[in-house]
Parts: structure tokens; C-alpha cells; sequence
């Protein structure tokens, strides 16, 4: 079934049987890619010019070459992003309200232990270094519960949780992190606001494959290498550690 960019961009047409969805998601994803193989094989050849790491005679003669890009970057990130930022959440009319200042000031505290909590200035670097060689930078916030089981005796949390479906959320967190520009796609779109779906690229082991999903994830193939995500194992006597299965999110 041979599907256009319309058909692929709207919920509608998703509205099937299961292997339907499927076909019409890779379809969609598929042409995505297509659309950028220009700029995506521009930005790998940059890339491995910063890295000096492209063809064979990249390293011929090194000791007489010097890499012009990887000092620019190099010289651009921190002038571009050199200092963590400081969250400042203030009330938009500053009128004589004490609750709704303490609501700007434990949301602002919030703020600034999270960006502590985790390592934020990799994530902006790598964001920044990106946008500079290839010329697209993706970070993502995403939210992680942690649930335990609501009969746990030796949660020291337990009946302060809240309960749902025989389980407890015994932590929550919210942090960015960064997505590699090779594993990003997203649907047409002139704007942003225009776009109508992203995915990304996810590399899972077997453990990660059966959380995700308990039924199919130990029937998934483990078909892509760690150290070759971009082709298929040729290899057969690769270790499972070593292997992964591609996922699109």
C-alpha cells in the first residue's frame, strides 16, 4: 500500500487494524527521511571532518593538516552557552498575593534543583555542538515515575504515594536530555506549529525490549550492532550485550 505525505500526516488515516498503523508510521517515516537525505549525508560529512574521522586517508599526512572546523567549534560552544542558567519564575502581576508568591517560589526552587540535579550543561553543550556542525540541535524534557508495588513493607514511602492500578509513585522526576541528530525525524510541515508528529530513534537491549513490552519484547530481533547502528549485524557471532533492536518512539 503505497501511502503519500498526506495520507501519512493525519491521525485519521491511523485509525485501522495494528499492522496497518504500523506499515503507515514506517511509511511515514521512511519519507521523512527521504525528504532530508541530502542535508543528512552533508551533516555526516561534517561530522567526520570535526572528528577526522571519514575516509581512510582522513589521518594520511595529519601531522601537516590542521582542523580549522573542530577549533572553531570548539571556540563557539562555550562563547554561545558558557554559564547554567538561573530560573527567575515571577508572578505576572505583582500584587499583594502571598499564596501566589509562594506558588512562584517553590516552582522556581523546583526549577533550579532540577537543572542541578542532572548533568544540564551536557545536555546544552551537546545541543549547541550540534547546531554548529550538522545544523540541527534536538533536546528533549522528559518525565520518569517510579513506581513500586502498593504493599511494599519496606517502602519507606508507602502511604505517602499516590495509589493507582496496585502500584505507588514513589519518585518523580523531570530532566532534558539530548537526542542525536541522526535519530530524529518529524512530519511535513512549513512551521513548527504545522508539524505533526516527531519519533525518535531508540537502540534497546533485550531487558529494555521486555519492560517496554512483556508479551512481544523477547520475540523482537536484536538485529543492530552498538558500534554499527546504521546496518544490519553481518556478523553472527556477535554477543547479545552487543546487540540492540531499533525502536521508533
Amino acid at each position: 500500500m503505497a501511502t503519500d505525505t498526506a495520507e501519512v500526516a493525519t491521525v485519521e488515516t491511523l485509525k485501522t487494524d495494528q499492522s496497518s498503523v504500523v506499515k503507515q508510521w514506517l511509511d511515514a517515516i521512511t519519507i521523512a527521511t527521504n525528504e532530508e537525505q541530502d542535508w543528512r549525508k552533508q551533516a555526516q560529512k561534517a561530522f567526520d571532518l570535526y572528528r577526522q574521522s571519514g575516509s581512510k586517508d582522513s589521518h594520511k599526512d595529519s601531522h601537516k593538516k590542521f582542523n580549522i572546523l573542530h577549533a572553531n567549534v570548539e571556540t563557539l560552544v562555550p562563547a554561545l552557552y558558557n554559564s547554567t542558567p538561573i530560573p527567575d519564575v515571577r508572578r505576572r502581576f505583582n500584587d499583594s498575593d502571598p499564596i501566589a508568591k509562594t506558588v512562584a517560589d517553590i516552582q522556581e526552587r523546583c526549577l533550579a534543583y532540577s537543572v542541578e540535579a542532572y548533568d544540564f550543561d551536557h545536555v546544552m553543550k551537546l545541543a549547541v555542538s550540534d547546531s554548529e556542525i550538522g545544523g540541527r540541535a534536538v533536546s528533549r524534557v522528559r518525565y520518569k515515575p517510579y513506581v513500586t508495588e502498593a504493599d511494599d513493607p519496606d517502602d519507606p514511602a508507602e502511604g505517602t504515594e499516590v495509589e493507582a492500578q496496585g502500584a505507588q509513585l514513589a519518585y518523580q522526576e523531570v530532566i532534558c536530555e539530548h537526542v542525536g541528530w541522526k535519530h530524529f525525524r518529524r512530519g511535513p510541515g512549513n512551521l513548527w506549529d504545522d508539524v505533526p508528529w516527531v519519533a525518535f530513534e531508540l537502540f534497546l537491549t533485550r531487558e529494555e525490549l521486555e519492560k517496554l513490552s512483556p508479551n512481544y519484547g523477547s520475540k523482537v530481533s536484536l538485529d543492530v550492532s552498538v558500534n554499527r547502528p546504521d546496518s544490519k549485524n553481518e556478523d553472527r557471532n556477535v554477543p547479545e550485550i552487543f546487540k540492540r533492536a531499533r525502536v521508533w518512539e
